[in-house]
């Protein structure tokens, strides 16, 4: 019969922002009693989990740079490193928006077992998939990639212009993509992913709808991984074009 082992676990968890205190769970530390050893799983820097903390790109980098900062300190761990981690004495060394739990103690005769228990439980193994890298991209950042890789970018095509929707409106809004045909002016924009944003969305394309002409074209980018809610389906339905 196996002899159980005395463990320590310590999760991992990321805070975007110290004043809100908002954070989500992105790794273990597993710690050997007995063979002073540890060894750690942590989410891929591209993981989508990140989505509902990080609103803007730089937020994104932010994540992304601290992981592989924190998986490259965690590869240099050390039987010293190991206790002085756990004990919550050098967490200052690393960047401050990674947080460590209390270590819980724990006994077991199956450490792989246990370990990938308790990442499913705490982290949850779907943020380990190797398509997270590419669910994370926005509609807007997979056409990016879209017209860069065919150099439509910048030449034909431009990103991030203010237009008004017409002369008589005074106010601007953000179009993801603009680009000229003949005399016609084509507009490319991208449905929001978070609900909170739909309404503002709403209303611009609204007026713009109302108020161009159909000889020139607005393209509405979405995907089927960040679809509208099917009782928002519907709402390009209420677009109207002028003649």
């Amino acid at each position: 019969m196996a002899k159980r082992q005395r463990y320590q676990f310590s999760i991992i968890s990321y805070n975007q922002n110290s004043m809100r205190n908002e954070s989500i769970n992105v790794g273990v530390l597993f710690y050997s009693e007995q063979e002073h050893s540890a060894k750690f799983k942590i989410i891929p820097d591209s993981s989508f989990k990140i989505r509902g903390l990080a609103i803007n790109n730089y937020q994104k980098d932010l994540f992304q740079t601290t992981m592989k900062y924190l998986k490259f300190s965690l590869s240099n761990l050390n039987s010293d490193f190991s206790v002085q981690l756990l004990d919550s004495t050098i967490e200052h060394e690393l960047p401050e928006q990674v947080r460590f739990s209390k270590p819980k103690p724990i006994v077991t005769t199956n450490e792989k077992m246990l370990f990938n228990q308790i990442v499913t439980e705490y982290v949850g193994d779907e943020y380990f998939k190797k398509t997270d890298e590419a669910t994370i991209l926005t509609p807007k950042e997979q056409m990016i990639n879209l017209l860069e890789k065919n150099k439509l970018l910048g030449n034909k095509i431009r990103k991030n212009v203010k237009i008004r929707p017409a002369k008589s409106v005074e106010m601007k809004f953000n179009i993801d993509f603009v680009y000229g045909e003949q005399e016609s002016l084509n507009l490319i924009d991208s449905s929001p992913i978070k609900e909170s944003a739909l309404d503002d969305w709403y209303l611009k394309m609204v007026m713009f709808s109302s108020r161009y002409n159909k000889d020139s074209s607005i393209i509405l980018l979405n995907d089927s991984t960040n679809a509208m809610s099917t009782n928002k389906k519907s709402i390009p339905n209420d677009f109207r074009f002028t003649n």
